[in-house]
């Protein structure tokens, strides 16, 4: 398992997205694939593994809000938290999720330090915990209301 204890209800097949990516890209090994919505990054996992394959440079940008479940947000409003509170934001899919199994897949390594067991089997066959030569960027942006930004009230944070 890529990430022991942490759930997502309705993931994507790593092995449908590899091979949804490859009818477009497969002679393109220096190609921008941009995922708008990437949950719980099998986008950029797939590109990944193409990479791999073929020796090609191809970059990921995965795009995803923090948001939490529905059941999760209700329970969290009745402890009296927003958007934005740290205790509400550890929960979100980005954090719970996209970047824990972006950095689990490139180190081969679960975020308790655990190598990954299991193989890749789809069109080749290694080990999980070799993981990826691949490098990786995160960055965190906010949404500010347009309106504190403008009485300079929330600039700084930007």
């Amino acid at each position: 398992m890529i990430l022991p204890g942490r759930k997502f209800p309705f993931p994507k097949s790593l092995y449908a997205v590899e091979d949804s990516i490859r009818f477009f890209v497969a002679g393109k090994p220096d190609a921008v694939i941009l995922d708008f919505f990437a949950g719980s990054g099998t986008t950029a996992h797939a590109v990944m593994r193409l990479n791999k394959q073929d020796g090609g440079r191809r970059l990921s940008i995965s795009v995803t809000n923090n948001e939490v479940s529905a059941d999760e947000q209700a329970a969290l409003r009745r402890l009296g938290l927003r958007p934005g509170d740290p205790d509400w934001e550890r929960l979100g899919i980005y954090e719970q999720i996209t970047e824990p199994r972006l950095r689990t897949v490139i180190t081969g390594r679960t975020p308790n330090g655990e190598p990954i067991k299991g193989e890749y089997k789809f069109t080749d066959v290694f080990p999980m915990e070799n993981g990826f030569e691949e490098n990786v960027e995160f960055f965190a942006l906010t949404y500010e209301a347009p309106l504190r930004v403008a009485r300079d009230r929330k600039s700084t944070r930007l």
